[in-house]
């Protein structure tokens, strides 16, 4: 008896291993067919999707040709950017437009801390901050409307152009190497903007490389008010200073730091 049992166990592995043998080759097989590069599909590139009613325009952006309206750009990484863009467009018949593109995020102050453990407690202390440089987020798809020029016969009826598919190259007519690459970088122009602190203060007027460089409106927490002209973030230039009482200090001021700033009102 204990034969048999014996030829009964050595068949059940054999079996055994001819099931795990031909199991192998079928593993690998699914693992070749599940690696195939032919089933790869890369990434698709994402895109801003430029309209305009009529479509058949000449889009620019930041001063660079991108082709003719509607046209489906490389949206910068995260569909942000430290500058807006500068769309220009022109079409025959048509009043050129020139349009700014971008929703302003202020900067801000991030607290860094670091933990602490004492014979009693483990907390979290403050080592100092981190200010994030302001930025500006763009949607995946912008509509301009084009108005005839004066005395121009355009059509009665001018249908809205379709939606153009992610993934669409620009058109055929753009000039070679003028299409801007996927993440822009914007030169450093003059643009007009608004601007608003942690700590209250707020600015309106222009900008040149995320600085506030130019004329405009410095309004501060505690009631006082600048405006005039600013160079690379501080007030230098003609300009006048309101204090909150009422004080006025005419300028020109040299080099004054607006945040923090120290003026004698009283």
């Amino acid at each position: 008896m204990s034969g048999i049992a014996f030829v009964s166990a050595l068949s059940v592995k054999r079996m055994a291993t001819r099931l795990l043998g031909l199991a192998v080759p079928l593993l690998l097989t699914a693992c070749a067919v599940a690696t195939d590069p032919a089933d790869y599909q890369p990434p698709v590139q994402p895109t801003i999707t430029i309209n305009t009613i009529p479509n058949g325009a000449d889009i620019s952006i930041q001063g660079n040709y991108v082709g003719v309206s509607p046209l489906a750009v490389p949206a910068p990484d995260q569909y942000r950017s430290g500058e807006p863009w500068r769309i220009e467009v022109r079409l025959a018949g048509y009043e050129a437009k020139n349009v700014v593109m971008g929703n302003y995020h202020p900067p801000q102050d991030q607290v860094l801390t670091r933990m602490v453990e004492s014979a009693s407690m483990i907390y979290s202390a403050p080592v100092g901050t981190k200010t994030i440089p302001a930025y500006y987020t763009f949607p995946n798809r912008i509509d301009i409307k084009l108005y005839p020029l004066p005395g121009t016969q355009v059509p009665a009826a001018v249908a809205p152009a379709a939606a153009v598919p992610a993934g669409v190259q620009p058109a055929a007519s753009a000039q070679p190497g003028q299409l801007a690459p996927p993440a822009f970088t914007p030169p450093a122009t003059t643009y007009q903007a608004k601007r608003s602190y942690s700590n209250g203060d707020t600015y309106v007027g222009e900008f040149r490389a995320g600085q506030l460089n130019g004329k405009g409106v410095y309004q501060f927490a505690n009631g006082n008010r600048y405006e005039g002209e600013f160079r690379d973030n501080h007030m230098q230039g003609n300009g006048t200073f309101t204090c909150a009482n009422g004080k006025t200090i005419l300028g020109p001021f040299n080099k004054l730091q607006p945040l923090g700033l120290v003026m004698k009102c009283d």
